[in-house]
Order: structure tokens, then sequence, then C-alpha cells
């Protein structure tokens, strides 16, 4: 959807050895993507809209839903959702439960 994408954060729970994390990594192998990935999971939901307050043209998020931070914290959908909501960057997501809550498009993968 974003051709000339030149960075594509990860923003899951940063756990390497989770099924999820290793199903995402494998898919974003097969695809060869040209772009850098990074990988986003310890920041609190506050460092998250520092980070993504400002509009950088060619970079996106792929959200896969979780719900602690620094594993020391959970956070409710509807504060995962207002922080998404605020993010300047497009953010997609494995599903679509937080569709109409700021996420450009659901069930990317």
């Amino acid at each position: 959807m974003i051709p000339s994408l030149k960075k594509l954060y990860i923003l899951n729970e940063k756990n390497p050895e989770d099924k999820t994390n290793i199903f995402i990594k494998n898919t974003l192998d097969a695809m060869h993507l040209k772009c850098e990935i990074e990988y986003i999971g310890d920041l609190s939901l506050q460092e998250m809209r520092d980070k993504f307050s400002t509009f950088v043209p060619d970079e996106a998020i792929l959200f896969i839903p979780f719900y602690g931070g620094n594993y020391d914290q959970f956070y409710k959908n509807y504060k995962i959702a207002y922080t998404i909501d605020l993010f300047q960057i497009p953010v997609f997501a494995t599903d679509s439960f937080f569709i109409t809550r700021g996420i450009v498009g659901g069930k990317s993968i």
C-alpha cells in the first residue's frame, strides 16, 4: 500500500520467543521487503505517543495487539486505542478490533 516505504515499525510485545513474533518475522522475511524494520515493544504508551506524534513520510506501523509495556504494566484497549489515534503515521493491524480507532487497515497478515 505504500510503495515508497522506507521504515516499518512493528509494534508488539518484545518477546522473541513469542509465536506471533516468530510468525511475523517469517512472514516479513518471505515478503523480501526493501525497507528498514524496527521492532518497538518496550516503550510505554507515552513514549510511543512522543515517538509517533510527528508525521514522517514513507514510514508506517504494523500494530499487533498487545497489553503490556515494559512487562510491568497492563494496558486496557481504550488506552491503546487512544494512543494509536494520536499517531501521525499510518498504522496497519493484524486484526480488525482497532479498525475504527486510528488503524488504516486490518487483517494485513
